[in-house]
């Protein structure tokens, strides 16, 4: 994020999602210079000190993104010619409270306090509100009184741009979001640097990245893994502070009398040594292995994902109908609030595979990248997100944390070679026709380093009649998944050579994340749904076993 604001010509049309603003303004300038700036302040807004010395403050603490005051580590320097102009549609979130010991989140506080000024001095109180549900760290959502949403729904003296939100000549507005919607997004969505395992350089990468706020750790939710969030990157870190490499734990080598040493196994040697180094592939490359396929297996291979496309691509319109608004409404993404599940999912699974600071993770079906937000936020891993509804990757590229690449998720040859430490996935691979999901996945393992795993969940969902459930070949997972591995034996070149082998397991998943599954409700725990676990070898380790 560092480097020049950018610039728009004065000339160019501004738009977004869909809203035309319009011939641009010139850029705006945040309010500056402390008293000389007051002027351009309605009197009564006057009547507080704190007004003037909070807004210019802000100025300095919500920069816009890519403001060039802001360090690859979050720090804020100096100043630019540049320090204070608005660019382009959106503003960019405060920096972390270190930034000033906490002064100004403490003045937006005792602002909203006043709530006189909601009426009085809109501007800085509305201000100052945005700012407040900016810093708070609660993984619940935060609870908005109905009656300060319609007052936020009837404030007229903050805009200034027909068609968008603007609180000029403060910093907080969007080309976008009315300011009714910038609260509900703040109150799903807490800015990632404010809370993460990565703390040394939390602002910088991830500032204008957000976190999906979930207490998957309340006791009325029964999850099995209940450690909070403060917990888990307590333990995050200190795992970095012990650790000499990124990735996975080593192997030890050495005989009894020898000194153990314990190493990475190796990755892709080649130039890929990040999933940032990965390039998403084109669409040339897209439509090639899709008529590949098709002359393979025949029919009409590329049309039976086109269910899946139209199913998720009319949630990613949400409530608004604006393009990737689903991604920030839980109830349109999932059609009903599931986000404390779909966390504490993650978590049990998060805790068993115990991924260490610095793994290199695939999503496969990553939606709108918020379990791979929690993911990089809670276990500090890298992560790359694949999916095939192009307004969420849209969104998870914006919003979430990570690299994401819009494809279908059959499409696997393009991925690094024993490159990932994991492979995550959660109610994706039920979306494949049975041989695809067995072709899927047997690549993929190949994709994992040595002693990489894979994590594909809710298999065999029970959310359709059970003479249609039973009839799925899945639905019998320990013969659907032997045969399959036995096909990649026969059919796969690296399993053929034994360079590609693999110890897999399946588990029920109402044994897994419920602490009781009899106070638990929720269909996505329902019985036969298992989660299939796998773990790349080669066939050497595998020599004295027979695996088959």
């Amino acid at each position: 994020h560092a480097g020049a604001a950018p610039r728009l010509p004065a000339s160019a049309s501004v738009a977004a999602a869909g809203v035309t603003m319009g011939v641009a303004d010139p850029p705006r300038r945040c309010l500056g210079g402390g008293r000389a700036a007051a002027a351009l302040l309605p009197a009564v807004c006057l009547v507080d000190p704190r007004v003037p010395i909070f807004l210019e403050a802000s100025c300095r603490l919500c920069p816009p993104l890519g403001d060039s005051r802001i360090t690859e580590a979050g720090a804020l320097e100096g100043g630019s010619s540049d320090a204070g102009l608005w660019y382009g549609l959106e503003s960019g979130p405060c920096l972390d409270p270190t930034q000033d010991n906490s002064t100004f989140a403490d003045m937006a506080l005792s602002l909203v306090l006043r709530q006189e000024f909601a009426a009085e001095c809109a501007i800085a109180f509305w201000a100052a509100y945005l700012a407040m549900l900016q810093y708070s760290a609660s993984t619940r959502t935060l609870d908005i009184p109905k009656r300060m949403l319609e007052l936020a729904n009837a404030t007229t003296e903050a805009f200034s741009w027909e068609g968008g939100f603007d609180l000029s000549p403060f910093p907080f507005w969007s080309g976008t979001r009315s300011l009714v919607d910038q609260i509900n997004f703040h109150t799903n969505f807490m800015p990632a640097h404010m809370a993460i395992c990565d703390d040394s350089h939390k602002t910088g990468p991830t500032r204008g990245r957000h976190i999906l706020r979930a207490a998957h750790d309340k006791p009325e939710y029964y999850c099995a893994v209940r450690s909070s969030d403060f917990q888990l990157m307590k333990r995050c870190r200190d795992k970095r502070r012990r650790q000499w490499y990124d990735g996975m734990q080593g192997f030890t080598t050495g005989g009894p009398k020898q000194a153990v040493i314990a190493y990475p196994p190796p990755r892709n040697t080649g130039s890929v040594k990040h999933v940032d180094d990965i390039q998403c592939p084109c669409l040339e490359d897209q439509l090639g292995f899709a008529e590949e396929r098709k002359r393979l297996t025949g029919g009409n291979w590329a049309q039976q994902a086109n269910f899946a496309i139209k199913k998720y691509s009319d949630r990613a319109l949400g409530s608004t109908g604006r393009p990737g608004s689903g991604c920030e409404e839980p109830a349109s993404e999932w059609r009903m609030d599931l986000r404390i599940y779909h966390k504490c999912i993650l978590m049990v699974i998060l805790e068993r595979m115990q991924l260490v600071p610095g793994a290199q993770v695939l999503d496969w079906g990553t939606g709108c990248g918020h379990k791979l937000s929690w993911a990089s936020q809670l276990y500090d891993v890298s992560g790359l997100g694949i999916d095939i509804v192009g307004d969420n990757i849209a969104w998870a590229q914006n919003y979430s944390i990570g690299k994401y690449c819009q494809l279908d998720g059959r499409f696997v040859q393009w991925l690094p070679d024993d490159f990932f430490d994991a492979v995550l996935s959660y109610a994706a691979l039920t979306h494949l026709e049975p041989a695809d999901q067995c072709q899927v996945v047997a690549e993929l393992v190949g994709k994992l380093r040595l002693g990489g795993r894979i994590w594909f969940g809710w298999n065999a969902p029970n959310i359709v009649e059970d003479e249609v459930l039973w009839a799925k070949p899945e639905y019998d997972r320990e013969k659907f998944w032997n045969s399959c591995f036995e096909n990649a034996v026969q059919d796969l070149p690296r399993w053929q050579s034994g360079e590609v082998a693999a110890v897999w397991d399946t588990e029920l998943e109402a044994n897994m994340f419920p602490d009781d599954m009899s106070r638990h409700e929720s269909y996505l725990f329902w019985p036969p749904a298992y989660s299939l676990f796998l773990t790349r070898t080669n066939a050497d380790s595998l020599s004295a076993h027979k695996v088959w």
